[in-house]
């Protein structure tokens, strides 16, 4: 008995090692960096660097949804390490090898085949990798799911440790931690209202510093992305539908694998209802997830999918080891199904990230010589304390530096442009018009077509607006990376920089 253990946690051991050999792969070959993880590292180098838990300089405006992240990497960068992003991602490894073990640790208990696959699908979802080595606090959600997860199973205090640790990562981590509370009531009244006082202890300074800093407990985020991004209920489902079922799935290859993980997915929902219970948080956290994020309207960015991912994982492997549990009278059938399930569906999964890794690649390109080049520019070229507004927040408001202050379109780090932009088609003037900035970067391609980016209501509402914008900004140079990145939207690759004019 002790010898299979051993050799179980040899097996478990090699599969930490591969996941983060993979992981630090794709950081290698990728050098991927996404651009919302350049807001949260602006925030941490300056609240280390003395000037407060701020994007711009003496603006108490929460545009980070990740508190805790920010934190940690500011804590980082107060001792002394210079690179915020390196740092982020080699904390991103740990926390997921700490993921894949309580991967193992929780499915165990059905099996060794649900274990294996279940850490296996983990340390290879292309949902999953890419997010991990990205700067995003993704792995620091996943891996609070993980530890309140342990603690619940266990009827210990990580289990409050964990799902405060979620809420503080990340705002949707209040999905989770309302389904797992919903459960522990459920299960043990008593003790479940112990751990949620617990759990809200931890968080309560944090949102007394939040209310009394910022005046919200809410980031920014959550009301500037509804009123920029807002469209239709089928507008921010049909992404969870092509991530998770073979929905407009035109590849013969993938929509068979798909349909399989859709059907492994579906019988694991039945199999934690009538036969793992304790495992029930995984089917109520994953729908609870889905119909939120999937009816809100609000546009599904790549890392949305990663809690939704990680729960989807648990419950695939339950469902291939209910579907094969049929073979138990015929081992070597059960054994030839288990090693073609397991190679299959991380085949699927390798295949995908390769196809994912490429684009990551042009992207990665594409932000180093176009969005990086435009805020080292402003850096190099414009005067101390100028404004300037954008919509690329990321990497030119992070290059841009700390001595400029920086306004965006959305409403992340200005809320005074949300009340502009929920107006609808003509909203550009009037934020300029209120916020008065010295320089504007934007996209070439909404300029010509009169288009909003990424929601696609017009910048101008006649003639006169953009003849105004004409009179009181002059353009004074391009970034153009039109040659690179075929894979990514030409739209996307030309900004044009424009300088106020002395126009009253």
């Amino acid at each position: 008995m002790a010898s299979a253990e051993r050799t179980h946690r040899t097996g478990l051991a090699l599969l930490v090692a591969l996941g983060c050999l993979l992981r630090a792969l794709y950081w290698y070959s990728t050098g991927s960096t996404l651009e919302d993880a350049l807001i949260t590292f602006r925030y941490a180098e300056n609240l280390a660097s003395g000037m407060g838990f701020v994007y711009n300089a003496g603006e108490h405006v929460l545009g980070t949804s990740a508190p805790l992240w920010t934190l940690l990497l500011a804590a980082v960068r107060s001792i002394g390490i210079p690179d915020v992003a390196a740092c982020a991602k080699i904390l991103a490894l740990a926390l997921d090898a700490f993921s894949m073990i309580a991967v193992f640790t929780l499915l165990r208990p059905s099996g060794l085949f649900p274990a294996y696959l279940g850490t296996a699908l983990f340390c290879t979802s292309p949902a999953i990798v890419p997010i991990s080595v990205s700067g995003m606090e993704s792995p620091r959600v996943v891996a609070g799911m993980s530890l309140a997860i342990l603690g619940f199973q266990r009827r210990s205090v990580l289990f409050a440790m964990g799902c405060a640790i979620t809420l503080l990562a990340r705002i949707d981590g209040a999905i989770f931690f309302l389904t797992m509370m919903s459960v522990a009531l459920a299960c043990d009244r008593p003790w479940a209202l112990k751990q949620a006082a617990i759990a809200l202890a931890v968080c309560l300074p944090w949102f007394l510093f939040s209310f009394f800093y910022f005046g919200t407990l809410l980031p920014e985020s959550l009301l500037a992305k509804r009123a920029a991004y807002h469209g239709s209920v089928a507008s921010s489902l049909e992404p969870f539908l092509m991530q998770y079922t073979p929905y407009l799935e035109k590849r013969a290859v993938y929509f068979i694998a798909k349909s399989a993980l859709f059907i492994l997915l579906l019988a694991g929902l039945v199999r934690t209802v009538s036969r793992e219970r304790r495992l029930l948080w995984s089917s109520l956290f994953f729908l609870a997830y889905v119909a939120i994020l999937g009816t809100s309207g609000a546009l599904v960015f790549s890392w949305y999918f990663v809690p939704a991912s990680f729960a989807s994982i648990i419950l695939i492997a339950l469902g291939a080891d209910w579907c094969l549990q049929g073979a138990g009278n015929r081992p070597k059938l059960r054994v030839a199904a288990l090693w073609a399930i397991s190679f299959g569906l991380c085949a699927v999964h390798l295949a995908t990230l390769s196809a994912r890794a490429e684009h990551s690649r042009q992207l990665q390109s594409l932000e180093e010589h176009l969005r990086k080049e435009a805020g080292v520019y402003l850096n190099m070229t414009a005067p101390a304390g100028s404004q300037v507004f954008l919509e690329p927040l990321g990497y030119v408001g992070y290059y841009a530096g700390p001595a400029l202050v920086v306004h965006d379109e959305i409403g992340l780090v200005t809320p005074s442009v949300v009340r502009y932009r929920m107006r609808g088609d003509g909203w550009y003037v009037g934020a300029l018009r209120e916020l008065r900035p010295d320089y504007v970067l934007q996209y070439a391609y909404a300029l010509e077509q009169n288009v909003t980016e990424g929601s696609g209501v017009k910048l101008f509402r006649d003639e006169g607006e953009q003849a105004w914008f004409r009179g009181h900004y002059r353009e004074i140079k391009q970034f153009d990376a039109s040659t690179i990145a075929p894979l990514v939207a030409s739209k996307e690759k030309r900004y044009i920089l424009f300088l106020r004019t002395p126009v009253e």
